[in-house]
């Protein structure tokens, strides 16, 4: 949810779009939302950019149900209830 200076509504990021939000992270050029199962990443006008279900992320050990997520430099970070998975993260069209 977004608000002017002096508290008045000025829209919600994600309405009709999240469902079970759980985690977020915010950067200065993506709002990372984290649902048990899908990855929504928005663009800094609060477009939905990409959606990501976490069944086509490839890892070594099985990722279990998302609890948070994290985004640090070119590191994104899946946060679940055994175990940290970190991704590296490319620029599009490398």
């Amino acid at each position: 949810v977004e608000f002017d200076y002096v508290g008045n509504h000025i829209r919600t990021v994600g309405e009709g779009v999240l469902r079970g939000a759980i985690g977020m992270d915010i950067t200065e050029n993506t709002l990372l939302v984290a649902a048990a199962d899908t990855l929504y990443w928005f663009t800094p006008s609060g477009q939905l950019g990409h959606v990501t279900p976490v069944r086509f992320i490839l890892t070594s050990l099985p990722l279990a149900p998302v609890q948070d997520v994290a985004v640090t430099r070119d590191r994104f970070y899946i946060l679940g209830r055994e175990r940290v998975h970190v991704f590296r993260m490319m620029k599009e069209g490398r």
